[in-house]
């Protein structure tokens, strides 16, 4: 994951469409760069289709990229949401909607692009880093917990690295991104998360009658706010036993 190699000092760089290959590929000690696979829909042919049309150079405009690679509107679309032509400076929004006014089939012959002009409102960094996510499935700048970081502390909701200095028993309110889900069947119905925020997990642990209260928010919620008592184990482990959940919009 992304967010444990940041942890690790290495830098994770986004799939740029004229330097990514066809996978993700380590620059050095330090870095690594996304591959053009790692974008949804582009599989290691549309991949390849892209790397054979940069031959002839770098991809300059988005007419360039469309016009050299005939790729689809939908693959153009998610390398823009994956942050791969950011390099052009032009704002991510409206060069989804441009794309849009392609008209292209990947065995024509001709393109046709419609010139036309709308001004769009910017994005803020967190909503183009969603967009990232959506199409990637990684996170390559500050992790989204971040934007709420500030609004957290207000109401006295912890981040992961001040669990440890809560006592056993203790009421806490945490909240992080829901990384994973668990329900083995040897755990009795009880269902085990996985959130993450700016410097690590948090265990969340679910009794059967509070998942079925608040499955909806679990399944659907990419952030959860959770109030809960903490508990600690055997080797320091400490988890937090769930008592109400809450979505987190940011």
């Amino acid at each position: 994951m992304t967010n444990d190699a940041a942890r690790l000092g290495v830098k994770t760089l986004k799939v740029n469409i004229n330097h990514s290959t066809v996978n993700t590929e380590v620059l050095d000690a330090k870095t690594i760069r996304l591959g053009l696979t790692q974008v949804k829909s582009i599989g290691e042919s549309s991949a390849e289709r892209i790397l054979a049309a940069r031959q002839e150079g770098s991809f300059t405009s988005l007419d360039d990229l469309c016009r050299r690679t005939r790729l689809p509107e939908r693959k153009i679309e998610n390398l823009i949401q994956a942050g791969a032509v950011d390099a052009w400076g032009i704002p991510r929004r409206k060069l989804i909607w441009q794309a849009g006014l392609y008209k292209v089939d990947e065995d024509e012959l001709d393109l046709q692009f419609l010139a036309e002009e709308l001004e769009l409102p910017l994005q803020h960094v967190m909503q183009e880093q969603a967009m990232e996510y959506s199409v990637t499935g990684i996170n390559t700048g500050d992790h989204l917990m971040s934007y709420a970081r500030d609004w957290l502390r207000q109401r006295d909701i912890l981040a992961s690295y001040e669990l440890a200095d809560c006592g056993h028993n203790s009421i806490v309110r945490v909240a992080g991104q829901n990384r994973v889900a668990q329900s083995p069947q040897t755990a009795k119905g009880m269902t085990f998360l996985t959130l993450e925020d700016e410097w690590g997990m948090m265990n969340i642990v679910v009794r059967p009658d509070i998942f079925g209260r608040y499955a909806r928010i679990i399944l659907d919620s990419p952030l959860l706010l959770v109030k809960g008592l903490l508990e600690r184990g055997d080797g320091g482990t400490i988890n937090v036993v769930a008592h109400q959940f809450a979505a987190l919009f940011i």
